[in-house]
């Protein structure tokens, strides 16, 4: 039997809908483009649709995709959409915040390794970071191929065990590194990039490393899996 996902993203279908019937006025549309900024098209789409929105997507191929599942309704194709409306009902962006809507993307991973190293010992590739003292380090399996831009090494922080742990080193094609201080974590202890209302949102994500909301959630590599609860 398969173990849980290394990687996963959990997309919230319940809070989908809720920010779509905050949204629906007359001539509202949502911005499907890029999978939906990578919240899934179809399962947005349904949502949409279900709610008497309009859609719009950015070319033959998206609107066939929605066709191909069988959502009809207003399917139209504009290149620059309103980004307001697009964040807003994805709960991103000051617009979702006025209109009491809710991000709807968790996106997570297990550790799979612990270490100690000795004050004075580098991480990763390049070695931009060493440690000043005796210092626990946390391996993730999320990284530049997940979406993990490369400026977030020593500058990012992740949620994991009840705190913010800063990234440390060089993000790699495949996993970061988190310094734990004297702490401690077990294996397979869900790390939080963002997705967590309360401690880890993605615009907390987001902002220190100069993206938009938007940029964060479309950028979620395809290797990190989609879960629709």
């Amino acid at each position: 039997m398969a173990g849980p996902p290394l990687r996963v993203a959990r997309i919230d279908l319940d809070v989908l809908r809720h920010n779509a019937r905050q949204l629906i006025v007359p001539g509202f549309a949502a911005d499907l483009s890029g999978d939906a900024y990578g919240h899934g098209a179809v399962a947005v789409g349904r949502i949409a649709s279900a709610a008497g929105a309009g859609i719009v997507v950015r070319d033959d191929r998206e609107e066939r995709e929605l066709r191909d599942a069988g959502i009809g309704g207003r399917i139209s194709q504009r290149l620059d959409p309103d980004q307001n409306s697009s964040a807003a009902l994805y709960g991103l962006g000051p617009t979702a915040t006025l209109l009491g809507c809710r991000p709807a993307m968790r996106v997570s991973a297990g550790v799979i390794s612990v270490k100690t190293i000795d004050a004075g010992e580098a991480v990763s590739y390049g070695y931009t970071w060493r440690a000043r003292t005796r210092t626990n380090l946390a391996l993730v399996p999320l990284g530049y191929a997940d979406g993990v831009t490369r400026a977030a090494g020593n500058v990012g922080q992740v949620w994991l065990d009840g705190a913010l742990r800063p990234i440390v080193g060089r993000v790699a094609m495949d996993v970061i590194v988190l310094n734990l201080g004297s702490d401690t974590v077990q294996l397979g202890a869900e790390a939080v990039l963002f997705g967590d209302p309360d401690a880890a949102t993605v615009d907390d994500w987001a902002r220190p490393l100069g993206l938009s909301s938007l940029e964060t959630t479309a950028g979620i590599g395809a290797r990190v899996r989609r879960v629709w609860v």
